[in-house]
C-alpha cells in the first residue's frame, strides 16, 4: 500500500537499545522520503528519537544507510514510521534492512 507506512516492534519485557541500522533501496523512482524512529518506555512515555529525510535518484543516489548508536533503556516498543513520498503519495517504502540491538 502506498503512502505513510509503519512498523512497530513490541517487546514482552523492557529492554535496552544501543544500536539501530536502517537500509532503504530505491533504484527506479526519484523520490524524497522522511522517516521517524520513536520508542515507548516502560513508564508509558513515548519519545521521538530520530527524524531523517533523504532523496533517492536512479543512477546516483539509490541507497540510504543509517546507523545510530543510542542509549535507550526500558524500551517496551520501537516504531519506524516512513513517508516514502513526501511529494508523491503513490510510492512505496523500500526497506531492505532494519536491525536493532
Amino acid at each position: 500500500m502506498p503512502g505513510l507506512q509503519s512498523i512497530r516492534l513490541t517487546f514482552d519485557h523492557p529492554r535496552p537499545i544501543r544500536k539501530i541500522r536502517l537500509e532503504f533501496e530505491e533504484e527506479t523512482t526519484s523520490r524524497s522520503q522522511e522517516f521517524t524512529l520513536a520508542v515507548t518506555h516502560a513508564d508509558g512515555s513515548r519519545r521521538e528519537i530520530i527524524r531523517q529525510q533523504w532523496s533517492f535518484s536512479p543512477g546516483s543516489s539509490t541507497t540510504e544507510v543509517e546507523e545510530y548508536t543510542v542509549q535507550l533503556d526500558n524500551v517496551l516498543s520501537f516504531e519506524l514510521i516512513v513517508d516514502p513520498g513526501r511529494h508523491d503519495k503513490n510510492v512505496f517504502v523500500t526497506l531492505k534492512t532494519l536491525r536493532i540491538a
